[in-house]
């Protein structure tokens, strides 16, 4: 399959260990692909997040995160992704953060538009919003955090506003969620909507 370069200022941090953040919570299930659209353009997100380059993914390497269908340039791309999946899915689930702060508007972000942050991978709508959000990064890198961090079950089971904590991350709807305890955690997994929509007002 043929790459193509991304430009300089989206490779960075391309080399950050992609073993610090896994989940090992959540369950990756690989599936075969069906009709329909792949998520990030049907190109590999490892090849773009760690090497900086476009590679179209093969249909034989592929897995599902968080309702996207992901295709690989090959089996070490693939397992790559399998151990840390949120190094590697887009923020806000492929939309562009930099419209979802400013404008409120749900825009899909390009892959050529593409830049890591904090060890996450963000894809922007075009040059002037990854412009925007490489000046103010703090400003729009937590617009995909849920309920400001809190947990969710605890609000609704206890009516108690407990911080959640980044080892009990997990994604939903191209949210991220973040639980007090790996037993929050793995009640919202089991029944995500019932806790998702959910906060104390």
């Amino acid at each position: 399959a043929s790459a193509r370069k991304l430009p300089n200022d989206a490779d960075q941090g391309a080399n950050d260990d992609p073993s610090a953040l896994a989940d090992q919570g959540q369950k990756i299930a690989s599936i075969h692909p069906q009709t329909g659209e792949y998520a990030m353009e049907g190109h590999c997100p490892v090849s773009i997040r760690d090497q900086g380059v476009w590679v179209p993914g093969q249909n034989k390497f592929h897995a599902s995160y968080d309702h996207q269908l992901f295709l690989f340039a090959g089996q070490k791309q693939l397992d790559g992704f399998l151990i840390s999946p949120e190094l590697y899915v887009p923020a806000l689930g492929g939309e562009c953060v930099v419209s979802k702060q400013n404008l409120g508007k749900s825009v899909q972000g390009s892959i050529y538009h593409a830049a890591v942050y904090g060890k996450r991978l963000f894809l922007f709508a075009d040059a002037d919003q990854k412009l925007a959000f490489k000046s103010q990064p703090e400003v729009y890198e937590k617009i995909d955090l849920a309920s400001d961090g809190q947990c969710v079950v605890s609000q609704q089971e206890d009516e108690q506003r407990i911080d959640g904590k980044a080892a009990h991350e997990t994604w939903h709807n191209g949210m991220r969620y973040r639980f007090a305890s790996a037993k929050h955690k793995q009640k919202f997994i089991v029944t995500p909507k019932q806790y998702a929509a959910l906060e104390i007002k």
